[in-house]
């Protein structure tokens, strides 16, 4: 199975983490949460995140810019119905 587009539900620290993880194997992901403040945490903590394993040469510059690139938060109503993979990591 190709995975490109992946819909990650709840933007806390496990599914910022998820999602970094797609964004950096060059996937499509849309990352969704009910609270634009927490989604907007999210985007910050996956930046840096990106930004430290380049400092650690762990991610070449190129390689963070894409993961960057691949990544945007949304809410639930204007995610992309057509995703090959949608991964819920809410609070129970």
């Amino acid at each position: 199975m190709n995975i490109q587009k992946v819909i990650v539900i709840g933007a806390g620290t496990m599914g910022s983490g998820i999602a970094q993880w797609f964004a950096q194997e060059n996937c499509k992901v849309e990352l969704v949460d009910s609270s634009v403040e927490q989604q907007q945490r999210a985007l910050k903590s996956i930046h840096d995140s990106c930004n430290q394993l380049s400092s650690k040469g762990k991610l070449k510059a190129s390689q963070v810019e894409a993961a960057k690139n691949h990544l945007t938060v949304k809410d639930i109503d204007s995610v992309d119905k057509n995703a090959d993979l949608v991964i819920e990591a809410i609070i129970e």
